[in-house]
């Protein structure tokens, strides 16, 4: 009998405890500066994107002939006995067929995340994201980036 309540245990229990938590980032680039060169999105340019921890590397589009992207990475993490969420951001450019880091622009930490509402994807396209970030690097200006970016738990 104790064998099998340890069997049900790691058949059921135990994957539900260990999960990770997904995510829906919700993602509004609107400028871009890269050098002398920008890209500018009037309306700003949207996609949602869903990610248990790290997004895929996505092609915002090109600053005159440079390639830029952009990675998200969510950490869930327990501080004081309170879950909370670490949003990091990083740019890249191409370069001779490779990704290169521009910047990592480090974490903002959020104590708790809206979950995601389900007729969230047929909204996503219409409205743009909500929360504004805006990051430099360098004087003058390097790089420069204006966007806006929701997360959201995923039930």
């Amino acid at each position: 009998m104790r064998n099998f309540l340890l069997l049900l245990f790691f058949l059921f229990v135990a994957p539900a405890l260990f999960a990770q938590k997904s995510f829906v980032i919700h993602l509004t680039i609107d400028k871009i500066f890269l050098g002398n060169d920008s890209l500018v999105f009037k309306k700003g340019k949207t996609w949602a994107l869903e990610t248990q921890n790290k997004t895929d590397t996505v092609e915002i589009g090109k600053a005159g002939t440079v390639p830029v992207a952009i990675v998200i990475d969510v950490k869930r993490i327990l501080v004081d006995k309170r879950v909370q969420y670490k949003i990091g951001y990083a740019f890249f450019k191409k370069t001779n067929s490779r990704w290169e880091l521009i910047r990592h622009f480090g974490y903002v930490s959020r104590y708790d995340l809206i979950s995601v509402a389900k007729d969230y994807a047929a909204e996503v396209n219409k409205r743009p994201a909500r929360e504004e970030y805006n990051c430099q690097w360098s004087d003058p200006a390097l790089f420069a980036a204006s966007f806006r970016m929701d997360v959201f738990k995923k039930n």
